[in-house]
């Protein structure tokens, strides 16, 4: 495929990608290096065992997008 025809599909999906998907999908990684830091308490640095994520920071980010989510208002 040449690069005239890829570009307009790149951009296409780029431009698709949403800014709270990329904290979403970010966030519990930015908050468990900062945990390893000593920034944040140290619970949100451990990491699930059988897959190597941080799970502690994961549950965090995801009650506070329900809690943005329920009340309707950030």
């Amino acid at each position: 495929m040449s690069l005239r025809r890829v570009a307009p599909i790149a951009a296409a999906a780029g431009g698709t990608v949403k800014p709270e998907l990329l904290v979403l999908a970010t966030g519990p990684r930015a908050i468990y290096g900062m945990s390893r830091r000593g920034l944040l308490p140290a619970i949100f640095g451990r990491i699930w065992a059988l897959r190597g994520t941080p799970w502690v920071a994961i549950l965090g980010v995801t009650g506070v997008a329900l809690a943005f989510a329920v009340s309707g208002d950030i």
